[in-house]
């Protein structure tokens, strides 16, 4: 009992150092990274530059392009532009995008990862007026490739930690008209819509952004994991409101990757080890 009691305590430290982080990074950084090489072996928060390259270490991919190359390209075109300052939360007025290029893991995850990935299919969880969405849209159609399959139940204030409201013809409403023929919304609960869609498709990437409470995320990270094949990549948002994504990494003995730049979004490539694959991974057909 007092080493799980140790354990949790090792998370609850973990996440306050890198809530820290997330507001004073050239503070923490250092302090964070002693602290992971000391008690946590399941997460690594990287600093600035190194997000990209780690990335696609993990996924075996020797990238085409740097990721200044991807920055670039997202802030020459007035479309991908104003995608990625819709994701970001960043006005319209600032021309030159400095909010985005600063946050690497942002430029990495939702359109240099795709560009670079090609995924045929991408499953993402919450969607609101589609800002992220937009984003990784704006990837697949530079990329020529991939669909993008949304689910999301319509915000209503008050209801499930939502603090405004957005009917159902408003979900996905910033997303360019020249993008949506690779966007298919679907109205309704992941915990009865997500199992279905990653059964019916073989998915590349999961992108959780519902509901964040402990239980829900880990629904969504087990799902993901148990549905989607080793070397696919399950990506979160706000991984600091609670301890489930760190759960799920230690659980699993996966490695999660956040940078510097906000440590609020993290990233896990699916693998598996020698006793799982060999009993079998995937859904056993019965005659």
């Amino acid at each position: 009992m007092r080493k799980r009691r140790a354990q949790v305590d090792d998370i609850e430290l973990y996440c306050w150092f890198l809530r820290k982080c997330r507001k004073y990074p050239w503070v923490f950084d250092t302090p964070i990274r002693y602290l992971e090489r000391l008690f946590w072996k399941n997460h690594r928060t990287l600093q600035r530059g190194r997000y990209y390259d780690t990335v696609m270490l993990r996924l075996g991919i020797s990238p085409v392009h740097p990721l200044s190359y991807y920055r670039d390209e997202l802030m020459a075109d007035e479309f991908l532009k104003e995608a990625a300052l819709q994701a970001m939360g960043t006005d319209r007025e600032d021309a030159t995008g400095s909010n985005v290029l600063n946050r690497e893991n942002y430029v990495t995850n939702y359109y240099a990862l795709i560009r670079e990935n090609r995924p045929k299919i991408v499953i993402e969880t919450g969607t609101a007026e589609g800002r992220l969405t937009s984003w990784v849209l704006s990837a697949m159609y530079k990329n020529n490739h991939g669909k993008l399959l949304s689910i999301d139940i319509p915000p209503q204030e008050g209801k499930l930690t939502m603090t405004t409201s957005l009917a159902r013809e408003k979900v996905g409403c910033f997303i360019p008209e020249r993008y949506r023929d690779r966007w298919e919304y679907h109205t309704g609960d992941a915990k009865k819509l997500l199992p279905k869609l990653l059964l019916e498709n073989e998915v590349d990437i999961f992108i959780h952004d519902s509901l964040h409470t402990r239980t829900h995320m880990l629904f969504e990270y087990n799902c993901a994991r148990a549905l989607m094949r080793p070397g696919t990549i399950i990506i979160s948002h706000d991984i600091l409101w609670n301890k489930a994504f760190f759960c799920f990494t230690a659980s699993h003995n996966l490695l999660g990757l956040s940078s510097i730049s906000d440590p609020n979004l993290g990233l896990v490539v699916n693998t598996f080890d020698r006793f799982e694959e060999e009993a079998g991974l995937g859904v056993v057909e019965v005659d």
